[in-house]
């Protein structure tokens, strides 16, 4: 459910979800929860990698990418819930 939902959150904002994680962890420990920690991680190293790229600028003062509205989210293999043999091509 958590992959599902950060996933389809368009803007990287996860902060709800974080919370929600750590209340879990309060309840049922660290151990289950380890694969919820590295989708995290895997969203907030993508949201860095995201505003480094649609900051980047050219020489004449543009961003270098002109598909502004397209944004990247990778993934640890294994962790989230996605069939990869679909998306191995791409």
């Amino acid at each position: 459910m958590l992959a599902e939902k950060l996933m389809s959150a368009r803007n990287f904002n996860i902060d709800e979800e974080i919370r929600n994680i750590e209340l879990l962890k309060k309840r049922f420990g660290e151990s289950p929860l380890q694969t919820c920690d590295i989708i995290v991680k895997d969203v907030k190293d993508s949201k860095r990698n995201d505003n480094i790229i649609h900051n980047e600028r050219g020489p004449s003062g543009e961003t270098e990418f002109s598909l502004q509205q397209m944004h990247c989210l990778a993934v640890s293999k294994g962790y989230w819930p996605i069939n990869y043999e679909v998306t191995k091509n791409f």
